[in-house]
């Protein structure tokens, strides 16, 4: 166990080394582009997957044989239509404005029904599944190393997550065959055999609440890069670095949820949300550092409010306190309604500051910061001071920023550091 724990170690730090590389990759201009593609790209596959590898899993683990039942034929077929409704929409909603090819990244949606995880986790082989990632991993970072050296066209980087997601896809079928006793022909008479139309009826309906509460916990959070991007409005370069930056956090978030899942309560919530405000307050201390190492001097962008929005992480937590919370409790059908209604209250919110204001990066950030701070009171489940905690949280790392920048903090960092990189080039020419 230590060896795959190891394992799963090094795919983080992998995953680090392949942001440094895009970010290398691509310009300022591209990498905005790209960032905002993957969120849509992440909607559509979600759609494609209809959250039904966590009901797989569970049914794995109550019977054996669920990947050669009827039950488990419904759900593949369902997800067979589904992927490709779902390519079609992300085709739609392909912009002609992109520079970046995402013919690849439609290719992925349409395998997303092979994705066979949930098997491998239910016979208690997720050693294997690390092992794969780990494979598809360094994949990824030869082609990105061949990108960066041979001066590959940045217009076909989505190439890169394509055979990524595709290998790893390969290699968890392999696995589960050769490893987990996954029996071919008999899963393939399984599908054979046939669905009739109440068993599809029934498995679809059943997941229609569970997959869209799950959508929307993404959407409501994200969902401003994914508009304006589809779109083409509004100056969001700071929101979309901002979230990037931010995303170093949330393994650690997702950890402590499934850790404490079942046991999570009121005062769990408190040291959970203060957890996740102290490494955002870390962030905005060292942005520019962390900026400058991942991605390049050339997204150290005159301002530094991308910071402003590195509290997306405190919502973030707040919202999948939420979500687990609901799915705990089953009050599934009331976090929907919720999530709607916040999404319908965000919505309105840009389109004011549309009309009157533009969709400048002050009117971004307004509707950012209003949207977050409504969710939170109105539509939470803790108490009134815990509500207060969670805006304090998510405020004053904002605040800070800003306190920050007309201190002149960030430009005496980002000064330091070109004065370093200036002493580290002239050791290095002299060696």
């Amino acid at each position: 166990m230590l060896f795959f724990g190891v394992v799963e170690a090094v795919n983080k730090f992998l995953g680090v080394f392949v942001l440094m590389l895009i970010g290398r990759i691509l310009s300022v201009e591209e990498f905005i582009q790209y960032a905002a593609i993957l969120v849509l790209f992440g909607y559509h596959y979600e759609l494609a997957q209809f959250s039904f590898q966590n009901k797989n899993l569970i049914d794995m683990g109550k019977e054996a044989g669920f990947v050669y039942s009827m039950s488990y034929a419904s759900r593949f077929y369902i997800l067979v239509f589904l992927s490709v409704c779902s390519g079609g929409l992300f085709l739609f909603f392909s912009s002609d404005r992109w520079e970046l090819n995402t013919w690849p990244l439609l290719i992925s949606i349409l395998f997303s029904f092979m994705v066979l995880e949930f098997y491998l986790y239910g016979v208690g082989l997720a050693k294997y599944i690390v092992v794969s990632r780990f494979l598809s991993q360094v994949l990824a970072l030869f082609l990105l190393l061949f990108f960066y050296f041979f001066e590959v066209s940045s217009s076909y980087i989505f190439l890169v997550n394509m055979t990524q997601t595709l290998l790893l896809t390969a290699l968890i079928i392999s696995f589960s065959v050769v490893f987990g006793g996954l029996d071919v022909k008999r899963w393939i008479l399984g599908l054979k055999k046939g669905v009739g139309v109440k068993s599809v009826s029934v498995e679809f309906s059943g997941q229609v609440l569970v997959f869209l509460s799950k959508i929307l916990v993404v959407a409501i959070v994200t969902y401003e890069v994914a508009l304006l991007g589809v779109l083409g409005l509004g100056d969001f370069e700071d929101m979309v670095l901002g979230n990037r930056i931010a995303i170093i956090l949330l393994p650690f978030l997702y950890f402590y949820l499934n850790s404490n899942a079942n046991s999570i309560g009121e005062e769990e919530y408190g040291r959970y949300i203060f957890l996740n405000f102290s490494g955002v307050v870390f962030l905005v201390f060292v942005s520019p550092v962390l900026v400058f190492f991942l991605l390049g001097k050339k997204y150290l962008l005159d301002g530094f409010m991308m910071n402003s929005y590195m509290s997306i992480i405190v919502f973030q937590a707040f919202v999948n306190y939420q979500y687990y919370f609901s799915i705990r409790e089953g009050q599934v059908q009331a976090l929907l309604i919720n999530l709607l209604l916040a999404m319908a209250f965000s919505l309105f919110g840009m389109w004011i500051g549309y009309e009157f204001f533009g969709l400048s990066k002050y009117s971004l950030l307004l509707v950012f910061l209003v949207k977050a701070v409504l969710a939170i009171f109105i539509f939470s489940n803790v108490g009134v001071g815990l509500r207060f905690f969670t805006v304090f949280a998510f405020l004053f790392p904002v605040f800070l920023n800003f306190g920050l920048i007309e201190l002149g903090y960030f430009e005496m960092l980002v000064s330091g550091m070109g004065t370093l990189e200036v002493i580290i080039m002239e050791r290095l020419y002299e060696s």
